[in-house]
């Protein structure tokens, strides 16, 4: 496309610009200019010719191709991430403690409008210690709301390594966390005294800096093996998770 000038009929180079006489002016770009194009394409140069590219799907993200010689749509890629959470105080109660045979000890997810509902973990972190020589090997499990197990982590703690102070041990594991779901630490041997073998999680088991969680553990006593949560759930749990 271009314009000539004057009475010649040579056809001049079109560049819209105001500088040359009778070359257009500036071109409106303002729902004015119209071409061959569909809702959402996007116009760009391959160094020879302007191309089109096609809208993408929702959520697509803009990148350049693989040779960088042009722009193509891509899929985003999921999200990922990391949140702590940290009770407002410690308890040290845990697997063994406290004169009952506690077998499961850790956190239940109790609000279906938590940020953490739907997110695939990745890993868990809990904040343990020992009392007295527990042994064995612990592992983080997952159990939902109607007590199935749902997922076991593939990393493990020997317990016997634990020391006497609260220290960050991550577990690898992989599940899509619902609601009431119970994300808890277990294995190994115990005795039910506090003095005997002892493997706690730090927690508060009297109130609670977050709102959607708190403090849950599983007593195997013989005849009434029940899940409970601290506090009737005024309670949290120091830990971390890991999501893709």
């Amino acid at each position: 496309m271009g314009f000539s000038g004057g009475s010649s009929n040579v056809t001049k180079s079109h560049t819209h610009s105001s500088a040359i006489v009778q070359d257009g002016g500036a071109l409106d770009f303002n729902n004015v200019t119209q071409a061959g194009l569909s809702a959402g394409d996007i116009t760009y140069s391959d160094g020879n010719a302007l191309q089109v590219l096609g809208i993408g799907s929702a959520n697509d993200t803009l990148q350049v191709n693989a040779g960088a010689t042009a722009p193509e749509w891509a899929a985003a890629a999921a999200g990922g991430g990391s949140r702590c959470f940290t009770p407002d105080a410690s308890s040290y109660q845990g697997l063994g403690g406290g004169g009952q045979t506690i077998t499961l000890i850790g956190v239940v997810i109790n609000d279906g409008a938590s940020d953490i509902i739907g997110r695939t973990l990745t890993d868990v972190t809990f904040y343990i210690s020992k009392g007295g020589s527990p042994t064995g090997t612990g592992y983080v499990y997952i159990y939902n709301a109607a007590g199935s197990l749902a997922a076991t982590s593939s990393t493990t703690l020997d317990w016997s390594t634990l020391t006497t102070s609260f220290v960050a041990h991550t577990f690898n594991i992989s599940h899509t966390v619902a609601n009431g779901d119970r994300i808890v630490i277990g294995g190994g041997s115990f005795a039910p005294t506090i003095s005997g073998a002892e493997v706690s999680v730090n927690a508060d088991d009297t109130g609670s800096n977050t709102s959607f969680q708190a403090y849950v553990k599983y007593t195997g006593n013989a005849g009434s093996p029940a899940w409970s949560e601290y506090n009737s759930g005024a309670s949290g749990v120091k830990w971390c998770y890991t999501f893709s």
